[in-house]
C-alpha cells in the first residue's frame, strides 16, 4: 500500500530543522550493537483488517521506514511483534508491513524520528506522545518532515539493509551498518540541496479509539489509493464506506491530521511526482494518468504542494 497519509503542502525550511535532521542523520549513523538494531519478521503476512488496539496512528510501510528512538521508550507494534524501542536503537520495517505506534504505557513521554524511503524520494520527521491530562490520555504530536529528493534510489538500499537483517548471515551486522552509513552520507548531502518541509501535523488525540472509525478510515484510504488515478470523486469515497464525504473528511482531519481532499492531493501529487523521475511521459500526459482532466489545473496544484511546477521538478532532478 502507497499510502503517505501524512505528508502534503510545503513550507520554509529553518536552519533549525536543518540543524535538527543533520543531528537525527548522525545519530542514525553511529555505533551500534545487534541487539540495538531490529526488524520485525517479514514472514508476518500484511493485515490492515486487523486494528492494532491501542494505536495512535496505523498505516502499511510506505517504501522502506526507519524508526530511531530518540527520548523516553516508544512501543512500535506489527500483526506479530511489539516493539520496545529504547533511546539509540533503531527498528527498520520493509515495504507493506502494517505497523502502528501505540500509546504509551504509564503516560511516559517519548520520542520516535521517522525515516520514509519510498523510491528516490525520502522524509524524515519526529513523532513525540506526552501525556495531556484528563478526560484525553495523550497526545501525539507529529512534527514537520523535511523531505530530501534526488535521483539515487534511497529506497533499494532501505531494501538492502531490511535483507542483510533478515539474512543474519556472516557479517550481517556490520554489512547493515555500512549500508545505513551510506544511506546518511547521501541523505546528509541533500540537506544542503533546497530541501522542502511539509506542513505541521494537527495534534490528533491518542486513541485506543473507536475501531469501527478506525476501519472506516483504513477502507477509506485503500479505496483512495485504489482509485485515485481515474479522478474519484469524495462523494464516491464516502459512499464507499458509508459515511458522507464531510463527515468522513472530518474524521479523517481529527484523526491523521489532514481532510480527504488533502489525502487525495497528495496520493496523485506523489505519483506525478514519481512519473516525473521514473518516465519520459509528458506532464499533460501524467496530468490525465493521475486523475487531471486539465494539465494546468495539475500544474497549479503540483506548484503548490511541492514549490515548484512540474517541468522545473524534472529539471531539478540531476543531483546524486
Amino acid at each position: 500500500m502507497r499510502t503517505p497519509t501524512h505528508v502534503w503542502g510545503t513550507l520554509r525550511v529553518r536552519q533549525s530543522d536543518l540543524a535538527k535532521a543533520r543531528q537525527r542523520l548522525l545519530q542514525l549513523a553511529g555505533e551500534r550493537s545487534s541487539e540495538d538494531v531490529l526488524c520485525p519478521r517479514t514472514s508476518v503476512p500484511d493485515s490492515a483488517d486487523r486494528p492494532i488496539r491501542g494505536s495512535l496512528y496505523q498505516h502499511s510501510a510506505v517504501g522502506i521506514e526507519v524508526a530511531l528512538g530518540v527520548t523516553g521508550e516508544a512501543r512500535v507494534a506489527t500483526p506479530g511483534e511489539v516493539f520496545l524501542l529504547k533511546p539509540n536503537q533503531i527498528l527498520v520495517i520493509p515495504r507493506g508491513v502494517f505497523h502502528a505506534q501505540l500509546a504509551s504505557h504509564l503516560s511516559r513521554e517519548h520520542t520516535v524520528s521517522w525515516l520514509h524511503l519510498d523510491g528516490s524520494r525520502a522524509h524524515m520527521g519526529d513523532s513525540a506522545w506526552g501525556p495531556a491530562g484528563r478526560p484525553v490520555p495523550g497526545m501525539l504530536k507529529l512534527d514537520r518532515a523535511l523531505e530530501l529528493n534526488g535521483r539515487t534510489n534511497v529506497e533499494s538500499i532501505g531494501s538492502a539493509i531490511v535483507n542483510e537483517l533478515g539474512s543474519r548471515d556472516w557479517g550481517y551486522h556490520q554489512a547493515a551498518a555500512g549500508l545505513l552509513r551510506y544511506l546518511v552520507c547521501i541523505l546528509i548531502r541533500r540537506l544542503g540541496r533546497e530541501p522542502s518541509l511539509t506542513n505541521r501535523i494537527a495534534e490528533s488525540p491518542s486513541i485506543p479509539g473507536d475501531q469501527r472509525k478506525w476501519a472506516a478510515i483504513q477502507k477509506a484510504l485503500r479505496f483512495c489509493e485504489a482509485n485515485f488515478r481515474r479522478g474519484i470523486s469524495h462523494a464516491e469515497v464516502g459512499k464507499a464506506v458509508g459515511y458522507s464525504s464531510r463527515y468522513l473528511s472530518q474524521l479523517m482531519s481529527a484523526q491523521l491530521g489532514h481532510t480527504l481532499a488533502d489525502h487525495l492531493q497528495n496520493l496523485r501529487i506523489n505519483e506525478g511526482r514519481r512519473l516525473l523521475e521514473d518516465s519520459d511521459l509528458s506532464v499533460g500526459a501524467i496530468a490525465n494518468a493521475i486523475g487531471y482532466e486539465d494539465p494546468a489545473h495539475f500544474s497549479r496544484a503540483f506548484s503548490r504542494h511541492v514549490g515548484v511546477s512540474p517541468r522545473i521538478y524534472r529539471r531539478r532532478l540531476t543531483i546524486p
